[in-house]
């Protein structure tokens, strides 16, 4: 099998121009005809069994990306300066422990990836690489970072997760265009006040602290952070420093101890999506329902039917999941217990029984009153409007009657010739979830459910830009086009 690996790489070498892949052909050493492709401006050698890389290599001047990943490699030479225009250098995966001074003199290297090695140390020349834009040094025991990172400016993305880091370097703060910043599980016993100066921080997330004592009081400066990310700290509260962050989506707090959410979070203007799984919160507090909510997550945590507050079911949360609580294994569902209608829940181990829409009901009954309409004068004339179209497709075996108030309060409008009411109504309950947005409140009726029982019955809205404006009428197995009913 090597020699024919050996073969298919001389194969290679001899039609490469410019690039040249030798990935997983588990070489033992670079082939020497390699060295004679002095064009290369890319060269792929990871997952192989190298142990070093040979000189000729370092002699290939013109290359702008180099991976070595998944080898074994445990050293670069100095000669590594050579290599002046590279662009990305990859060593993941390689016990390299240590990177060479001369490093500092690849001026235009913009990756450097050493993620999940052996590397315990990093050279002050790092500060040298001022077109770096992401440094992952994750998943190696590094224990410091050097203060000459704070020249690496247009540094992007700077990845520390897993490694054995006990401080930061003050200079981090000086890096302006940092968009993600990675501190999971790291031996961190503080963060530092600079990184409240990383003004294009967008993603940020800590775990593992499980000593940390010190957090920054005022983010208020990272006016782009989006996510942030809080994970298996020790915590008596969350830190107030978080509720500075104004532009936040997403917060995620979890294994941190937490036993209740801090109406705080209601200080967080922008925030779509809580994630505080796996703390010792037991009870859903009804200050959550003075906003919307895109996603809830209160899996792992002691969650049953009398957490939920009296106001639940006139909360606005989109998905709610509750994976690993006491829910997770009931199969019945708890007497009494109504979800929002908008409301998608993940996680549980009951069904949930469908209720009769009543708020829609209300509504309504509220538009007909105010034409003047008699509900039981109007039985009689939707009944025949409805059977008109079942006799035509069925014959006469398939009239329906009888019909609840609700259906015929229902069907009225459905039968009106544009939808007016039904379309208000949609409107209105759209036009709070996109304010002044008119583009998102073009509003159909999708499809109205029929089934036997009025409790069962549905109604299904939606945006006409995304679905166009398609009635259906399903009832008793029946369907009814929106022309034969309403034209």
């Amino acid at each position: 099998m090597k020699f024919d690996n050996i073969q298919k790489a001389l194969s290679k070498i001899k039609s490469a121009k410019t690039t040249l892949s030798l990935n997983q052909m588990w070489l033992g050493s670079v082939p020497e005809e390699v060295g004679e492709l002095q064009n290369l401006s890319r060269l792929d050698l990871s997952y192989n069994d190298l142990k070093e890389l040979p000189d000729f290599v370092y002699s290939l001047t013109k290359l702008r990306h180099l991976k070595l990943k998944g080898n074994k490699i445990n050293f670069l030479s100095e000669q590594i300066s050579q290599l002046t225009k590279l662009k990305t250098l990859d060593l993941e995966g390689t016990v390299i422990t240590a990177l060479p001074e001369s490093i500092g003199s690849l001026s235009n290297l913009e990756e450097l990836i050493v993620e999940s090695g052996a590397l315990t140390k990093v050279p002050d020349s790092l500060g040298s690489l001022t077109k770096l834009k992401v440094l992952d040094l994750g998943r190696n025991p590094v224990k410091r970072i050097p203060e000459s990172i704070g020249q690496c400016t247009q540094l992007e993305r700077l990845n520390l997760t897993y490694t054995q880091l006990e401080s930061l370097p003050s200079s981090l703060g000086q890096l302006q265009n940092l968009e993600q910043l990675s501190l999971l599980y790291t031996n961190l016993t503080s963060i530092p006040d600079c990184l409240g100066d990383l003004t294009c921080l967008t993603g940020f997330g800590i775990a593992g602290m499980e000593k940390c004592v010190s957090f920054p009081s005022d983010f208020s400066k990272l006016t782009r952070l989006k996510n942030f990310i809080l994970k298996d700290c020790k915590l008596d509260k969350i830190p107030q420093g978080i509720y500075t962050f104004s532009s936040l989506d997403f917060l995620r707090i979890e294994g941190c101890g937490l036993t209740a959410i801090p109406e705080d979070v209601l200080n967080l203007s922008d925030l779509k999506g809580l994630y505080v799984g796996f703390n010792k919160i037991n009870t859903i507090p009804e200050f959550l329902s003075q906003k919307e909510w895109l996603t809830l997550d209160l899996s792992g945590n002691n969650i049953t039917a009398s957490s939920f507050p009296d106001n639940f079911e006139q909360m606005k949360i989109h998905n709610l999941y509750l994976y690993s609580t006491p829910l997770s294994d009931l199969k019945k569902e708890p007497d009494g217990f109504t979800k929002p209608d908008m409301t998608k829940i993940a996680g549980i181990g009951f069904k949930i029984q469908k209720k009769r829409p009543d708020t829609f009901v209300i509504d309504l009954e509220k538009s007909l009153k105010e034409e003047g309409s008699d509900l039981n004068s109007l039985k009689t004339e939707v009944l025949n409007k409805i059977n008109q179209p079942l006799i035509k497709w069925g014959g006469t075996s398939n009239q329906i009657t009888e019909i609840s108030d609700w259906q015929c309060l229902s069907l009225k409008t459905l039968i009106d010739k544009k939808l007016s009411k039904l379309k208000t109504i949609a409107k209105r309950s759209f036009q709070e979830f996109y304010g002044d947005d008119k583009k998102r409140i073009l509003m159909d009726v999708q499809s109205l459910e029929l089934p036997q029982f009025d409790s069962e019955w549905e109604i299904t809205i939606n945006n006409k830009d995304m679905t166009g404006p398609l009635v259906i009428l399903k009832m008793n197995g029946w369907n009814v086009s929106e022309e034969t009913l309403v034209g």
